[in-house]
């Protein structure tokens, strides 16, 4: 949670979103990661919902209306809120609060002055109409939220004419991400039963219910002599090599090969400079791993594949992604190794952790989130699923989730860890 300190800064309900901001980042921990943050934050709002449904108060209404301001104000610069990872968050809270809805708006009509203090529902509503701001888009612009307070919000609330607020897309969003199962999604009537198309009696079907036409273990790397071309090409052509390098598949063998590289500096040694070239691998490995959420392609699509106009990258990809298994689990095998990847990287001091901070908290925030983690760990409350997680705030036990525990041996070895 956030120290008394920092909760001072966000309980002035006349206090500007941007001054209540500044005020906040003053006495901010200033080595603290903004997840570490926001998953704070996000404990705040929860602590403090509780409080104002025994205790409202203006200072109630403001902490939470200025907490949700600074999970929005966080991610602002990655674009559109879809890509917000407490998305689900606003979705929960929103469909929580407008239960009371009626009530909410009914109670918040009445024009409550500062000596007088809001009742717990008409805090409700205020939140309502907040989220749905947030989520809505309509005002983006940051320097017009920053602008605002949270006794605006309240008379925005009392005021305006509720209009109706479509909340499926979003539950749609956090289906396809798989936060979400698909029992959240409303039945439709023409849908047949759930059972799944059977694949062409050409194809292989895996038992993740997906299907193949070729073997899951054919990989373009698979030769035995790959090594000595892509080092003959570190000697006669760089540049190629250093690509053949980032597009390696995510398999042990060649993840080992380029641990290899540089652990023996051979990189180093023709003038390359072997960040780059690591960042770029776990990138395009992201990517890979994203793609393999998709049913492989049909006989249609593996034609398109060898057409003039994809230039013969695999899967029709520009970008050369070479997909040899499909599914969940496959995916899930494949986070694990990069995450090992990663924290081998980061054990033997071969890439920097500064270096590394990005691409982590990208599969933090592309994987991770998935709702089979995250169900898994103690749901987020106390950050562990990036090594931050303290016994003593929740029970969890993070030895029950072996990338949890990757993530606490890691947040270990950084020192954040303590317990």
């Amino acid at each position: 949670m956030l120290s008394a300190t920092e909760v001072e800064c966000l309980g002035d309900p006349d206090s500007t979103f941007d001054h209540a901001t500044k005020n906040l980042e003053k006495v901010a921990t200033t080595d603290e990661w903004g997840f570490q943050r926001c998953i704070r934050i996000k404990n705040t709002i929860d602590a403090w919902e509780m409080k104002a449904e025994r205790e409202s108060s203006w200072i109630a209404l403001a902490v939470l209306v200025h907490c949700e301001y600074q999970l929005l104000r966080e991610y602002a610069p990655q674009g559109a809120i879809t890509r917000n990872p407490f998305l689900s968050h606003w979705v929960e809270t929103l469909q929580r609060l407008e239960k009371d809805g009626l009530k909410g708006v009914s109670a918040a009509t009445k024009s409550y002055d500062v000596k007088t203090e809001p009742t717990a529902q008409v805090i409700a509503a205020v939140r309502v109409e907040w989220i749905k701001k947030i989520l809505s888009g309509l005002d983006s612009d940051m320097s017009i939220l920053s602008a605002m307070s949270p006794r605006h919000l309240y008379d925005t609330a009392r005021l305006s004419v509720k209009k109706p607020f479509k909340i499926q897309p979003y539950i749609q969003i956090l289906v396809e991400e798989e936060i979400y199962d698909k029992s959240h999604l409303p039945a439709t009537s023409s849908a047949p039963p759930d059972s799944p198309p059977k694949p062409p009696t050409t194809m292989t079907t895996h038992t993740n219910g997906y299907a193949s036409n070729e073997s899951p273990k054919t990989s373009p790397y698979s030769h035995t002599d790959w090594k000595t071309t892509l080092l003959a090409n570190l000697s006669q052509n760089p540049s190629t090599a250093v690509h053949e390098l980032t597009r390696l598949p995510l398999e042990l063998p060649h993840l080992d090969f380029l641990t290899k590289l540089l652990t023996d500096r051979t990189l180093e040694s023709h003038s390359i400079d072997p960040t780059p070239v690591i960042l770029s691998y776990i990138q395009h490995s992201l990517r890979t791993i994203e793609k393999m959420s998709s049913p492989p392609p049909t006989l249609d699509t593996a034609l398109e594949t060898l057409s003039p106009t994809t230039n013969g990258n695999s899967a029709g990809d520009s970008d050369g992604v070479v997909i040899i298994e499909y599914g969940k689990e496959a995916q899930s095998r494949c986070v694990k190794l990069l995450l090992l990847f990663i924290k081998s990287l980061i054990r033997k001091g071969l890439v920097g952790v500064e270096a590394l901070y990005f691409e982590i908290q990208e599969v933090c925030f592309s994987r991770l989130f998935r709702g089979s983690f995250w169900r898994k760990t103690c749901g987020g409350g106390c950050g562990a699923s990036l090594g931050l997680h303290d016994s003593k705030l929740c029970g969890f036990t993070p030895q029950q989730d072996e990338t949890t525990m990757l993530f606490c041996d890691w947040g270990r070895d950084r020192g954040t860890l303590k317990h």
